[in-house]
């Protein structure tokens, strides 16, 4: 029976790199991830290098990084399933190469300032909400459901490389180049993906879908935006991971907002080794992404996420407990920390997003990704707030407890609620 699954497994790679389509995706996929990166590092160093940007300047751009996906997310997945997906992934493309290509102008003629930055970031995360659920909308129209693990799992293994490599050469790029010459390559790096796109072809049996889709009975606007969480509240399944993924989002945020100050302050870790256990996770991710179909074959979506929720719980704990440890135990824990966390954590969103385009419509998927875009990022930022606030009052030690408490309490949830009373 293992060698069955092994053997479809194998062909299923080999008949996804034979789809034109797909190739032509990951191509603009793995090319705008890459921009993003870039330019989410980039804008950080040319607003202190150039700038002068002072704390308070970093939260307002940090927010303008954050606002816009909670107000355009429900609208945008609303278009998104209303027009054409693709047109849609080359105009978010096209926009973001102009509008990064401002700052580097804004330099040269010398009226480049924070809030030309603040503006740039808040409409470039505009198109790249759009262009995301529109990415994840469009992949079942050309994949088959039976591939989409396998395809999810090279689109993650896209966005892990460019995660590792962008961010190791943009602070190095933006010292050798200069912060806003940089940007130059990163709106290139927009309109190769837009080349990308261009090259996508819609099947017959697709265009005929569409059309069926297209003849459903249409509602208002707000109706549309308000059908993405009732299309979760009439599916059981949908409804558990929105709330899983919410969940891990609020109690993640703790590791985003404590994770540099614990080492930094609490655990006397110096700024270099911080940053390279930080890159260190990168290995952990890469390898969750190439490994996922064959892991999630093995044992299915449903138990591959729980252990990922269940494991990750005890790689958080490894943080406040580090306080126990010697210096030598305390790197080993924190290098594990980061490698299996991050391949855990990778494993966990490859499965849950697959089989959100195997359970939804195509024509919903628009609303569905969006609504879980948008949830999720609510979360995050409410979980920022409170690991803040518990941070400030207590310590990060007893916040990184609370959080390793919320994802273990979760694992217990998705188990009981999920894996005891419904079909893998």
């Amino acid at each position: 029976m293992s060698r069955q699954k092994k053997s479809m497994s194998e062909a299923t790679t080999k008949n996804i790199w034979k789809n034109s389509n797909f190739i032509s995706i990951f191509g603009a996929h793995t090319v705008s991830s890459f921009g993003s990166v870039v330019t989410r590092d980039a804008i950080p160093f040319i607003a202190v290098l150039f700038l002068a940007a002072q704390p308070l300047n970093m939260s307002i751009l940090a927010l303008a990084g954050v606002i816009p996906i909670l107000l355009v997310a429900l609208p945008g997945g609303v278009l998104i399933d209303r027009l054409p997906r693709i047109p849609i992934m080359l105009l978010a493309d096209i926009a973001r190469a102009g509008l990064v290509l401002l700052i580097p102008i804004a330099w040269f003629f010398d009226f480049l300032t924070l809030w030309v930055l603040a503006g740039v970031i808040f409409l470039t995360t505009i198109f790249s909400v759009l262009f995301d659920v529109a990415n994840q909308s469009v992949l079942p129209e050309y994949v088959e459901k039976d591939e989409l693990l396998s395809a999810n799992g090279k689109l993650s293994s896209a966005d892990t490389a460019a995660e590792v490599t962008a961010s190791s050469l943009t602070g190095w790029l933006v010292q050798t180049l200069g912060g806003p010459i940089v940007l130059l390559l990163d709106s290139a790096s927009y309109l190769m993906s837009a080349a990308f796109i261009l090259r996508i072809k819609q099947p017959a049996h697709k265009a005929e879908a569409l059309d069926q889709d297209q003849a459903r009975p249409k509602q208002t606007f707000i109706q549309d935006m308000q059908s993405g969480f009732k299309i979760y509240a009439q599916n059981r399944q949908l409804k558990i991971y929105l709330i899983t993924s919410a969940t891990q989002a609020f109690f993640g945020a703790f590791m985003g907002a404590l994770y540099v100050f614990h080492l930094l302050n609490t655990l006397s870790i110096s700024a270099s080794i911080t940053g390279l256990l930080i890159a260190v996770g990168g290995i952990g991710g890469l390898l969750g992404s190439v490994l996922s179909e064959k892991i999630s074959n093995r044992l299915g979506a449903n138990r591959v996420m729980f252990y990922s929720i269940f494991l990750r719980s005890f790689t958080i704990l490894l943080l406040p407990l580090s306080v126990l440890l010697s210096p030598i135990l305390v790197i080993i824990a924190l290098i594990v920390d980061q490698v299996l966390g991050d391949f855990l954590f990778v494993q966990y969103h490859i499965n849950e997003r697959t089989k959100r385009q195997q359970i939804a419509e195509v024509h919903e998927l628009g609303r569905v990704n969006s609504t879980a875009h948008f949830t999720s990022t609510a979360a995050f930022s409410l979980g920022l707030l409170a690991a803040g606030v518990i941070g400030e009052f207590s310590s990060t030690t007893v916040a990184l407890i609370i959080a390793a408490s919320g994802i273990f309490a979760l694992s217990i949830f998705f188990k009981v609620s999920y894996l005891n009373r419904c079909a893998n």
